[in-house]
């Protein structure tokens, strides 16, 4: 009988325990609005278009889904080298080559994209930004396959 009651109360009290963590309750830090910059030229601007609020923190949710992983160089090819989005609160993502690394609260944490979905989300919403051929080439390169 005294084990019986030790396991109710231990019970119990890993109910309200588990009650009182069931989940944080304090909504994600907004960073605002971003500036996405296609990072692809050298000697004329690259596109850039505005993600809303909104927009921002989807991309921040779903980028934190991503595994972490380990850091990459940002290459130092011509040609496209990835996505840039400059948060409203001072933060950047840079995306590219399967990696997303975030530089927010002075920390930098790289998540795995693998399959390219953060990128491709991220290049689809600044389509009407990119010239039609230019966006078609790069959905194929970023895609796997080469234009």
């Amino acid at each position: 009988m005294k084990r019986l009651w030790t396991f109710v109360a231990a019970l119990v009290v890993l109910t309200l325990f588990v009650a009182n963590c069931g989940g944080d309750d304090t909504p994600a830090v907004s960073r605002g609005t971003a500036v996405v910059t296609l990072d692809a030229f050298s000697g004329v601007p690259n596109p850039t278009w505005t993600l809303d609020a909104e927009t921002a923190a989807e991309l921040v949710s779903t980028w934190e889904t991503h595994t972490i992983t380990i850091e990459m160089e940002y290459p130092g090819t011509l040609g496209y080298r990835g996505l840039i989005v400059d948060f409203a609160d001072g933060a950047r993502l840079w995306v590219s080559g399967g990696v997303a690394i975030d530089t927010a609260l002075d920390q930098t944490i790289a998540r795995a994209d693998r399959e390219h979905t953060i990128e491709l989300w991220l290049l689809a919403t600044g389509e009407t930004s990119i010239e039609p051929t230019m966006y078609e080439a790069l959905v194929t390169q970023i895609g796997g396959g080469h234009p």
